[in-house]
């Protein structure tokens, strides 16, 4: 998917806080690494996306991570920008696996 804001600044989206997800196929890492590289440059900041996962069946094969990250790297990414990205998405999805108890 591509993802096209139009004509809202960034700093705009910034501003306002708007939080990009960005679909994560694991079995499609590379894809992920251009669609999140795309979507980074038209809102401006890393901080503002998440991953989207939509499988969890290849999540944790070694070169689906090493596509991911190192994907990014080569991008021009930041370890802490891949983390934020793809760190806040987990948190989410082992929230959603594993409610806290009450």
């Amino acid at each position: 998917m591509a993802y096209n804001l139009g004509a809202v600044p960034k700093d705009v989206v910034t501003a306002k806080k708007v939080i990009l997800s960005v679909d994560f196929d694991p079995s499609d890492a590379a894809g992920t690494v251009e669609k999140a590289d795309q979507a980074k440059k038209q809102i401006g900041a890393a901080a503002n996306l998440i991953a989207f996962v939509k499988s969890t069946d290849q999540i944790n094969v070694l070169e689906t991570k090493r596509t991911l990250y190192f994907g990014l790297i080569k991008k021009g990414w930041t370890a802490d920008e891949i983390s934020a990205f793809i760190g806040g998405s987990l948190r989410t999805l082992m929230t959603a696996v594993n409610p806290p108890a009450r």
